[in-house]
This record gives C-alpha cells, structure tokens and sequence, in this order.
C-alpha cells in the first residue's frame, strides 16, 4: 500500500490555556477528574509529537488534518506534529508491534488502530500502555461499557463500527437474487459475479454460528467462486460502473456513502448473520510520547472526533449520538432483519475471540485466509 501520512503544524486555531478546554465535552464531574485531566494535559504539552497508524485510508490526508487539527485545539497543544498513516497491512503491523514490546524497542506509533481480535492479541502481547482512572477521564456522557469493553477495558477504546452487510449494484443483481445465506455465495451461479476485500477480519465470525469444520468449507466455495480479491473502497467504486455484481461483508457505511452520490448501490443482509465489528485505538507501550498518546485515545472515543471520521471517511459509530452514518445503517439492517452479532455479545464469543489470539487460533485463521484465496 503507498504510504500515506499527514504532518500538522504550527498555525492551528488554538483555545488558550487549559481552562478553555470545550466545557460541554471535557467538564469535570469531580474534582478529581480536574486533576487527573490537568496533569495528562500538561505532560501532553511537554510532548512535540503524535504519531498515529490510522488503519483507516479513506480518511484522507484533509479528514487527517482536521482531526489533528480538533484534538489540538481542544486541549491546547500548539505545538505538536501530528502525523496519521495508513501504510502497511493490520495483521503486520500489530505483530510488528508485539515484537517491539518483547524487545523493548520505543514504540513506532504512539497510538494504533486496532479491530476486534486485532486490539486483543496486542492487549496479550503486552503492546499496549493501560490509561489509569480512564472511566473519570472518558468525554462526558460516555458510558465505560460501550467505550472500552470487556477483555480489552481500559486498553483498547472504541472510535468506530462497522457492519458487515452485503452491497450490491441494482442495475445488475436485485435483493431477491442476492444469496440468502453465507453458505449460498458458494452455489454455481454466483461465480464470477463478486470480489472479497484482502482481509479475515470478518471471516472469523463464522465459527459464532458454524462448526470450524462447515465454515472453513463455506469459505472454501467463496474462495472457488470469486472474481477477485479488493479493498472495499476500491470495489464498490468499481462496482458502482458495472464490474461487479456485490461483495459479500463489505462495510455498510458504503452503501449510504455511495447512495448519496446517485450511485445504484443497494445494502442486502444475510440470514444467517451480520456482523458488528468494533474498531478501537490503544496508546503503544513503550510509546515516544505516552501522554498524548492517552490524551488522543481518550478524546477519540467523544462526538467531535466521531464527527470528523465520519464526515471525512463514511465510518460511523452505532453507539454514538453524534453518528448519523451509525443511525442510519442500523435502520436499514433492522428494516432487513438482520442478525447482529458481535466478540461483546457473550462470554462465549469473547472466549472464541480470544482463542485467536493462540496459536491454533492464528492457524486456523490462515486456513481462512487460504480458503478465501487470499493466500
């Protein structure tokens, strides 16, 4: 992937001081919390660098200057360089990161972009840097449980969402001919009419609802069927011209992002399920600048910066307010009927979620990958 990263300067519109923090978002509900918030504020402002592996390219590099551009403004920091990049795949990058710890290497990034299992192995890995106090420090109004979940509390914090619906061009196939099922995208006639995206984020959840045995063989007629392997925001663009007839667990978010420009791109849902992804970013153990790092994590989780990402790069948040991209999916997949699952739905799926992070778990999901024709 070509390295995309974004530098900030200098000449931002700044509130002065840290008493001017935005009230509405940032006001304290204790004395205590003051204190805690202060004392991260002031060690971020000793601090002249943030730099962030985004893992979210649509961003863009004027969606990456405004979120930089808004979380300095909201605490002051005049002078830090904030730099986002989206190179490199998640997999690598999140190992990369292992590794680093085990040698007690400084950290590349000081904040990582990290989905589901992903923020998991990292938290196991010793990757991540715990945020003390972090429900007193959470933006107003942010429930704790939604923030940053079970198995991952306190270390991995919660920006976004995506549903892992199916799009489809009208002009080619209607929501009838969809296929009903997972299994269904294996039958003969689908072949050749769609693409899956480069990665097994997704994948894994097949075993919520299928024996590893079955699902693998369902991944296994995906993989034979196919017509090609690409980023979801590459194939619906080329979708919406007539190349593709769908793309099975893509990000619904496209479908409303497509929709608004008069693409012909329909949002279709599986009967058997669909998807919740959670996408969250952890401050680096061992990062170069860990007060910042903390500082952007925590704000990232609030409606300002829920806004920014959406406005830029479609990705929404079901659990956030400020998220019209979030409401609107969710009542397109409830008008669908679709079955929602997601890793903090039960002890049993974070128990699978977890198993992941083993070595059999990683086998498996490389016998996914190989299935899928991703390898």
């Amino acid at each position: 992937m070509k390295m995309r990263a974004c530098v900030i300067r200098g000449g931002v519109l700044v509130l002065v001081g840290f008493f001017f923090l935005q009230p509405a978002l940032w006001a304290a509900s204790s004395p205590d919390r003051q204190e805690l918030l202060n004392k991260l504020v002031e060690g971020a402002k000793k601090e002249r660098e943030l730099v962030i592996w985004g893992g979210i390219p649509a961003l863009g590099e004027d969606g990456a200057r405004e979120y930089g551009e808004a979380f300095m403004a909201a605490f002051g920091l005049k002078n830090l360089r904030f730099k986002y990049d989206t190179a490199g795949a998640t997999g690598a990058k999140i190992s990369n990161a292992i590794t680093e710890t085990k040698m007690g290497l400084p950290a590349s990034y000081d904040v990582m972009y990290a989905p589901d299992h992903r923020v998991v192995a990292l938290k196991e890995g010793g990757g991540i840097e715990p945020i003390a106090n972090w429900r007193l420090l959470l933006p107003a109004g942010a429930d704790p449980q939604v923030a940053s979940p079970a198995i991952v509390a306190g270390y991995g914090f919660l920006f976004g969402t995506r549903e892992k619906a199916n799009i489809y061009n009208e002009k080619l196939i209607s929501y009838d001919e969809m296929p009903r099922t997972t299994r269904d995208v294996g039958l003969p006639r689908y072949k050749g009419k769609f693409y899956t995206s480069a990665w097994t984020t997704t994948s894994i959840y097949g075993p919520l609802i299928y024996s590893k045995e079955e699902w693998l063989e369902i991944q296994k007629g995906w993989g034979r069927n196919k017509l090609a392997t690409i980023t979801s925001e590459g194939g619906v663009t080329r979708m919406a011209l007539g190349e593709f007839a769908f793309e099975p667990f893509s990000n619904a978010y496209l479908h409303v992002k497509h929709k608004e420009k008069g693409d012909p791109i329909g949002l279709h849902v599986f009967e058997d399920f669909t998807a919740l992804s959670y996408i969250f970013y952890a401050a680096r153990k061992n990062a170069r600048n860990p007060n910042v790092a903390k500082l952007f994590t925590l704000w990232a989780t609030g409606p300002e910066a829920v806004k920014i990402l959406e406005k830029y790069s479609g990705t929404g948040n079901v659990y956030s307010r400020a998220s019209k991209v979030g409401a609107k999916v969710m009542d397109l997949v409830t008008q669908r009927k679709g079955k929602l699952i997601s890793w903090f739905d039960s002890p049993a799926n974070l128990k699978l979620l977890t198993w992941y992070t083993t070595k059999e778990g990683r086998a498996y999901e490389d016998q996914l990958g190989v299935a899928l024709g991703l390898k």
